[in-house]
Formats: C-alpha cells, structure tokens, sequence
C-alpha cells in the first residue's frame, strides 16, 4: 500500500487563486466551487468522498495519519481555510500551516488517553 495520500485543494473559480492553481504540489487536486452541474457533481463526489464540505474557500483538506503513521485508510480530514493564513496565498505557506496542524494533531493524540488507561487496566 502506497504511502502517498491526495489532498483536496477547494476554490471558487471566481477567486484569487490562479497562482495557487497553476503551481499545484504533487498529490493536490483542485475541486473547483463552480456555476455549472458538471463542476458541481465533481465537487459533489470528493466531499462524499471525504465526508465534510469545506467552511471557507480557498480550503485544503488532507488526512490526519493514523496510529502507525500511515496516511492511507486514515480517517480523519483535516481542513486548513487557506484565508487564515492570509495573503499573498502561496504554497510555501500552505505547506509550512500543514505541517504545523499535523504537529499538533500528533501531540495532541498522543496526550489524550487510552480507554484502558482511563479505566485502570
């Protein structure tokens, strides 16, 4: 099983991202938010895909690792609304925000207690 897990880049066609766009990171894929039924049934599936719909566009959704720190078969999306990481958008900083949020997504994991450690045994 590959180790390489796709993240889900969510913008309105209409915004600000076009320099987002044409410089896509390896393993991103842009949903567009977009007038027509096609781009809407696309769009559609990946948030089915994943479960959630992002709050704000431009938004990044990727998964949170699992217990052996594996991406695949996790289940956990994690949402980074591009808009409070602020302008100019650039991947540099996306990236840097990404990697910050699966930092504490670890380090918080890890603090919060087993059921059999809550139960003392």
């Amino acid at each position: 099983m590959s180790n390489q897990q796709t993240d889900y880049f969510f913008h309105n066609v209409y915004g600000d991202c076009s320099e987002l766009l044409g410089r896509l990171p390896e393993g991103v894929v842009a949903v567009p938010w977009g007038p027509d039924q096609e781009t809407e049934k696309n769009r559609n599936l990946v948030i089915q895909e994943i479960g959630q719909s992002p709050s704000s566009l431009p938004s990044l959704f990727f998964r949170a690792p699992n217990d052996a720190g594996e991406v695949q078969g996790a289940g956990q999306w994690l949402e980074l609304r591009v808009s409070d990481i602020g302008k100019p958008f650039e991947w540099s900083k996306i990236t840097e925000a990404k990697t910050a949020i699966l930092e504490a997504f670890a380090a918080n994991k890890q603090n919060l207690p087993s059921l059999t450690n809550q139960n003392g045994g």
